[in-house]
């Protein structure tokens, strides 16, 4: 038997890391208002993020933000700063897209 450490695991939302990519990639609050709002309104519409890499929400969010707002960043730029594929940041950006295209739209 192993005793106890007492230890609480820290987890990171993909709101937390949206702030991280918007800082690091230059973006314009209104980006990061609008990716946050994808992120929330998906989530309310039933995107189930379990087993989902919070990093590949955040950057995928970030990315539709930047292109609403016109402070384009590419896919590459995006899925390096974020550590996850182009691939992963492609299926993330479908997932938002589903559960959040009224916002989206609303947003462009």
């Amino acid at each position: 038997n192993l005793p106890k450490l007492n230890l609480k695991v820290q987890h990171f939302t993909p709101d937390r890391y949206v702030d991280r990519f918007n800082s690091e990639l230059r973006l314009s609050m209104q980006c990061r208002n609008i990716a946050v709002k994808i992120i929330k309104i998906a989530s309310e519409n039933g995107f189930n993020s379990a087993g989902k890499d919070p990093k590949g929400i955040a950057a995928a969010a970030i990315y539709i933000g930047s292109r609403s707002c016109n402070e384009n960043r590419t896919q590459k730029e995006i899925s390096k700063l974020a550590r996850v594929t182009e691939v992963t940041l492609r299926m993330r950006v479908k997932d938002l897209m589903k559960f959040a295209k009224s916002t989206i739209a609303n947003t462009v």
